[in-house]
């Protein structure tokens, strides 16, 4: 009675922990060592039943391993499907191609085969034609694995990167190459540099003060971001215009910036138009510096 009693509980047990019914947990000491005595146990029943257990334990795992790869199987096409038909220039055969090369690439091997085809995905999502998608998906990998962020979050931005600053997709690698040197010279994380890099080029993503907010205050956000963008524009070899009062007083900028147009106070989010009021910056004749002029005071 003891034995069939065993080999119930044994697959019962292993049933509920592949299908993460009962998942073996390491974040605290008691949920670690309680993980390693639930392993233990299968251990002594295994050892137990023997042959029997052997056999359970072969079996259990083979069949999970079965379901888990068709549930993959099923998720990873529904995944290229939608890509299809989200994207325009990407036929589902074309995604399959790229998600097939992307097993191939070594960049790709710290990422699940699910996100692959989501990052497919994201990039087709931004009418991205499948050379682009090759051209663009290793230096995203790469940048994410070197900075520990999700291909995912940066897939869209890089896009819109190289979009701002005039790049092609075959030019990715190189400002991946330029993003990842200004990230190491600079006091800030990768996504602000990614972030600062966007406003630079007039770019507003709409997360913005979600990032500023995320684990120090806008204040050392905005300071960052302000010596990364002048750190860009001189490593771009610009000279730059100084600006003085007004919302960006101190800050450096190019001469087309957004913030250097008449009626730029007209695109002010809130917060910026609730502390200033309406005005501009007049470029002095010099051309290196700015003041800032109140509405109505204007020359």
């Amino acid at each position: 009675m003891e034995t069939p009693v065993s080999a119930a509980a044994l697959i019962v047990g292993l049933v509920l922990l592949w299908t993460w019914r009962k998942g073996l947990e390491v974040n605290s000491f008691h949920a670690t060592l309680l993980s390693v005595i639930e392993v233990a146990g299968f251990a002594i029943s295994v050892v137990t039943l023997g042959w029997l257990g052997v056999a359970i334990f072969v079996a259990v795992s083979l069949v999970a391993l079965i379901a888990w790869s068709l549930v993959l199987a099923i998720k990873n096409q529904s995944i290229l499907i939608s890509t299809a038909v989200q994207g325009a220039d990407v036929t589902k055969e074309e995604a399959e191609e790229i998600w097939q090369w992307m097993k191939r690439e070594k960049s790709f091997a710290a990422l699940p085969p699910l996100k692959r085809a989501e990052l497919i995905k994201a990039l087709a999502v931004k009418a991205r034609k499948p050379e682009e998608i090759l051209a663009m998906a290793v230096p995203i990998a790469q940048l994410s694995l070197i900075f520990d962020c999700d291909p995912l979050w940066l897939a869209p931005r890089f896009d819109q990167l190289l979009r701002l600053y005039g790049h092609d997709a075959d030019e990715a690698t190189q400002a991946a190459e330029t993003l990842t040197a200004s990230t190491q010279l600079a006091p800030i994380s990768f996504e602000d540099m990614v972030e600062a890099m966007l406003i630079a080029g007039g770019a507003a993503p709409p997360d913005v003060t979600d990032a500023a907010t995320d684990g120090k205050s806008k204040d050392h956000f905005h300071e960052n971001l302000r010596a990364t963008t002048e750190l860009q524009i001189r490593e771009d070899g610009e000279h730059g215009i100084r600006l003085n009062g007004g919302p960006l007083d101190g800050w450096l900028v190019l001469k087309d910036a957004p913030g250097l147009a008449a009626d730029w106070y007209k695109t002010w989010p809130p917060d910026i138009a609730e502390k200033n009021e309406p005005g501009r910056y007049e470029v002095a004749d010099s051309g290196t510096w700015a003041e800032w002029a109140p509405l109505g005071t204007g020359r």
